[in-house]
Order: C-alpha cells, then sequence, then structure tokens
C-alpha cells in the first residue's frame, strides 16, 4: 500500500483488470443483475492491436451476453483474409500459402468447412485487440449495476485480507474496496497471483519477440493481398507480418536472440530501417507502437484461493500460435459467473465455486499443449525450405562478437551477407520456374499443409468436455472427445449443448438461443419421466422448454438422442450438466 485507504466502499464482486476478460466478466455480471466493481490501472484500453482472433466459441459467448455479434463483426478490417502465405519478402509472390477456407479440390477440406457453417450460427473471426477492448468497454458501460474505473490501481490485500483490496485512484487517493469475491484478470504478471503465492508451472519464456505496429499500405505493395499473416523468410528480415488491416494497420513480429541481442538494440532508427527493408523504402510507413514480449506456456497451479478467482492470462499464458489465450479467458468468464451469482443469491452453495478450477484448469493445459505443439511444428516448413531453425541466432550472436567490433563496419556487414547467402538462395531456389523449383515448391507446401491443426481448430473451439466436476454427471468422463480439429457434437454430459435450427412457423432460432444464462434450462422431449438430480442439488431456478413446441421437433429430438419422455438438463454456461438416458451420445 502506498499510502492509508481514506474510505471503503462494500461490492459483491471486484474485478482487478480491464482487457478483454475482466470486461466480459463486468458484462455478464451486469446480466445477472450483480452489482460490482472493475478496475484498471491504465488510463484506457491498450493501444497495440495485439491479439487478433475471436473464435466461434467467443462469439456464440458474446451472444449469450446479449450483444449483437453482427456489431463485432464489423470491426473485422481485414474480412477477405482467406491465406496464411509464406513469403521472401511480402513484395514477392508466396512459396506457399495455406488456405482458411480449405483447398476446393480436397473432399475433406471441404467436409470440414460445412462442418464449420453447421456447428455454430456464429463462426470465427480478426478483431484487433485494442478495438475489441473499445466495443466491450463500450457495451459495459451502458449496463447497469457496474462501476468501471479506469486509472486505478489495485495495491494489495490489507493486512493479507483478500475480502479488502488497497485501491489507488487517478489522483493519488488511496481508498479501500470490500468485496465478497476477487477476480484477477490482471493479466500475465498478474499481481494479485504473485501476491497469493500461486505458482505456475512451465516455461515462462520460449522465445522473445518484437512488435512493431506499423501504419503502412499493403494493399500497394503486398503481391499475397488475401493474407492474414505472412512468414517473410527473408533473412535479414525474418519474422511475421500480421495483418489487421490491409491498408492502414500492420504488426511485424521478429524473433529477438538473446542473449546476442535485447530490446535496447532495437533502437527507433534500427525499427526504421528493418520496416524501409520489409516494405521498401519507397514506402510511406510510421511505426505507431513498439513492444517486447515474451513467449510463455504456463499455467497456474492453482485457479483460486478462498474467494479470488484468476482469470484469463493470470491462470494461463499460451504461445499465440491458434489464438487460443483471449478465447480461452473468454470461456473461464462463461464458465464462472453464472456460478457466482448462484452463489450470491442464495441458490447455490460456495461449493459450486470449486467447479471452476476442475473445469477450466485441464481446459487450459490442453489448450497451452496444442499451442506449443503448433509452434514448434511451423519449424517443419522452414526445414522443408533447407534451412537449419537452429541457426536462425548467428546474426545475432556475430553483431555481438567482440572480435567483430574491430572490423569496419562495410567488412562486417560483407560477412552478414555471406552468412545469410544459403537462405537467399534456398529461397530463390524455390521460387525458380524449373523442375527443381517446382520440386522444392511442393516439398514445402506439403509442410505448410502439414499446419492445418494450427489454424482449422474447431475441436478445440467447441468440442471440449467438463468432466471430473461436481457441476455435472458422472458419465461426463465417457462423453465422446473432439480432437483439436474435428468438433464431435455431442448431448453427453460436460459437453456444450450442440447447434442445431429449430423452427417456429417462419421463424428459425439456434438451440444455443433457447439456453439462459440466468437460470439451468431442461429441454424435455414431451414430459420428463423424472426431475433431475443436477437441479435439486443446486437448488437453482430451472425453465423448461419442450422441444414439441417447435414445427421440426422429431427431427430436433433424433438430433439430441431424446426419446419420449427424455430429457437434457443444460447449464446457464450452455453445457450439459445432466440428461436422460444416462450415456454419452
Amino acid at each position: 500500500m502506498t499510502a492509508a485507504p481514506t474510505t471503503t466502499e462494500k461490492t459483491p464482486i471486484l474485478i482487478v483488470g480491464g482487457g478483454p476478460t475482466g470486461l466480459l466478466a463486468s458484462i455478464l455480471l451486469s446480466r445477472l443483475q450483480i452489482d460490482h466493481v472493475l478496475i484498471e490501472q491504465r488510463l484506457a484500453p491498450q493501444p497495440a492491436p495485439a491479439a487478433h482472433v475471436i473464435n466461434t466459441r467467443t462469439m456464440e459467448i458474446l451472444r449469450a451476453a446479449g450483444l449483437d455479434t453482427e456489431a463485432f463483426y464489423a470491426l473485422n478490417r481485414h474480412s477477405d483474409a482467406n491465406f496464411v502465405s509464406w513469403v521472401g519478402t511480402p513484395r514477392e509472390p508466396a512459396i506457399g500459402k495455406f488456405s482458411l477456407s480449405g483447398n476446393p479440390d480436397s473432399v475433406d477440406d471441404q467436409r470440414r468447412l460445412a462442418a464449420r457453417v453447421a456447428a455454430s450460427p456464429e463462426h470465427i473471426t480478426n478483431i484487433s485487440q485494442n478495438q475489441f477492448e473499445e466495443a466491450l468497454l463500450n457495451q459495459a458501460t451502458k449496463l447497469e449495476h457496474q462501476s468501471i474505473r479506469f486509472g486505478h490501481s489495485w495495491q494489495g490485500f490489507i493486512d493479507g485480507d483478500t475480502r479488502r483490496a488497497g485501491v489507488t485512484a487517478p489522483d493519488g487517493t488511496a481508498y479501500e474496496i470490500a468485496a465478497d469475491y476477487v477476480l484477477a484478470a490482471d493479466g500475465a504478471s498478474s499481481g494479485i497471483a504473485r501476491t497469493l503465492g500461486i505458482s505456475k508451472s512451465g516455461p515462462a519464456s520460449i522465445a522473445t519477440f518484437l512488435n512493431l505496429s506499423c501504419e503502412v499500405d499493403l494493399t500497394q505493395i503486398v503481391s499475397e493481398k488475401q493474407s492474414l499473416l505472412l512468414w517473410c523468410l527473408n533473412p535479414e528480415t525474418p519474422g511475421i507480418l500480421i495483418v489487421h488491416d490491409p491498408k492502414s494497420l500492420t504488426v511485424y513480429m521478429r524473433p529477438i536472440h538473446e542473449p546476442y541481442e535485447t530490446a535496447e538494440d532495437y533502437t527507433d532508427e534500427q525499427c526504421d530501417a528493418l520496416t524501409n527493408e520489409i516494405f521498401g523504402h519507397e514506402t510511406p510507413v510510421r511505426i505507431t507502437y513498439k513492444g517486447v514480449w515474451n513467449m510463455s506456456a504456463q499455467i497456474a497451479d492453482q485457479f483460486f484461493i478462498d474467494n479470488v478467482f484468476l482469470v484469463g492470462d493470470a491462470a494461463h499464458r499460451f504461445p499465440p500460435t491458434g489464438g487460443l489465450g483471449l478465447n480461452s479467458g473468454a470461456a473461464d468468464i462463461h464458465n464462472l459467473v453464472w456460478k457466482l451469482a448462484a452463489v450470491l443469491k442464495c441458490q447455490a452453495s460456495a461449493e459450486l465455486l470449486a467447479s471452476y478450477e476442475a473445469e477450466r484448469k485441464p481446459v487450459a493445459e490442453r489448450n497451452c499443449a496444442t499451442s506449443v505443439n503448433n509452434f514448434r511444428k511451423m519449424d517443419e516448413v522452414v526445414e522443408a525450405l533447407g534451412l537449419d531453425m537452429t541457426k536462425g541466432h548467428i546474426p545475432a550472436m556475430l553483431k555481438s562478437s567482440p572480435l567483430l567490433n574491430w572490423l569496419p563496419a562495410g567488412a562486417i556487414n560483407r560477412i552478414l551477407k555471406a552468412v545469410a547467402t544459403p537462405a537467399r538462395r534456398a529461397i530463390a531456389a524455390a521460387m525458380a520456374a524449373t523442375d527443381d523449383g517446382k520440386a522444392r515448391r511442393q516439398k514445402i507446401q506439403t509442410a505448410i499443409d502439414n499446419q492445418a491443426e494450427h489454424f482449422d481448430m474447431l475441436g478445440a473451439e467447441l468440442g471440449y468436455i467438463y468432466a471430473d466436476s461436481s457441476a455435472v454427471d458422472k458419465t461426463a468422463a465417457t462423453t465422446p472427445q473432439s480432437t483439436t480439429r474435428d468438433y464431435t457434437p455431442t448431448t453427453g454430459a460436460g459437453a456444450r449443448l450442440p447447434h442445431i435450427d429449430l423452427q417456429e412457423g417462419d421463424t428459425t432460432r439456434s438451440s444455443l438461443d433457447i439456453v439462459s444464462y440466468d437460470t439451468f434450462n431442461l429441454l424435455t422431449n414431451g414430459m420428463a419421466t423424472s426431475p433431475p438430480s443436477a437441479c435439486r442439488m443446486f437448488g437453482m431456478p430451472c425453465r423448461t422448454v419442450d422441444l414439441k413446441s417447435f414445427d421440426n421437433h422429431t427431427a430436433a429430438a433424433t438430433a439430441f438422442d431424446l426419446g419420449p419422455g427424455d430429457w437434457i438438463l443444460v447449464r446457464p454456461d450452455g453445457h450439459v450438466a445432466e440428461r436422460t438416458p444416462q450415456r454419452p451420445t
């Protein structure tokens, strides 16, 4: 604490952190009429675009929160992006590329595309995280039951009491917030997790990267105009271009090879030289943001202690390969908020809250492993080009060598060019209009095609099962699992209720829309033959929806494997708690 609190206020829930996870928590709490305070030390949403993948499940969660998902889709500034490309430089044609909509000549790819369309009324999209945050903040501040305070910093727990938080206002005034529960949405370097002594398992740094947000118009210079990502193989400017807006915003992500170089080596002058080399000296470029970050793969050993819950990056950190980080945070909140509301409304005992860790930690562990595998697997493409990934640090090592520092600058540049020659030759050979060039490109394309699990992850998005939890029936342990890539719709316990179309006259509704976030939902095929035990256990309200009220009830009952009198009990978060018959489907 920097100063003694002068006032104390009380709230059922304190959210520390105003990123996507914290803001979504605020929206869901407001929808459930739970008073809460959100504090964020920044004065405004972050300026850098950061993450960009908003997956199908997160869009479904926004839908469940009552938000207009079409307004969010409109934030995608590169909606025609359909490829991930590997290039020498962005000004050159691709050596190989991956189609995000699949190969039109591949039966398997088109089957998967059809399955993705059928799986949800929503779909994956790309929205710069700073714009996503601004949109969430705009929605959150319109709702009641919230007090959202940017520029207010969490200073610690007073006298070690996790129900008493010390906060500093922008003017330096110290005050206390007494909260029944605390959501630690304070990011990857969570001060709350550190204060509570919660350790993390996994490497704190797999790699270090420089990020440059560039105001640049790619439409006039990039050959592969429909590319969302451009893997640049040119040895002078290796890295990834993330195209948020082809007309105005691209992020250049470049590895920093420690200990031979550090972030301090990338001066403004050096960064300007890099962007000129990447985009061409004749192309106007303005760097709007420069940042350095560590790629981590860590999971908190505990997701909660007493009344404090870690959510989002505070609980787990993944490589960005797959875009599962931000989206896992959204699912954390969707899982937790209804449980907190039930306890605060005395509809359930506090024991229900332990199911948060039991359910979300295994999902985070799988998502982390998938993200790491995706990151490692990307090396296969460079190796197919004929390059050794273990030697990427050599230019940085040579630049840092005291021996080379004695040489004239021209001599050093000649040495560095000589080191880069094999890579330049490999790229030229792969681009050659010869039989050998064609064979090289085919080898590279095979390695690219082998990255499909990285860019097509519907199973990971929708197919996770909550098992080994007090909040689902024990049969969840045998509910069919999806693979990372392929989603298996199932109404088994622990699974997300599958999307099907329900007909009411001229109106078509998604099955997702008949699930309310403020109550359990009993879907029946006629009169239920026995009351679900889960409703009795939780003591929560339970609304009944008889599928026979829909015109296509026979098809719906078949899709959900419901015989006459059977039922499915769906939790507020859309996951199946229990069903009859009690067997996986």
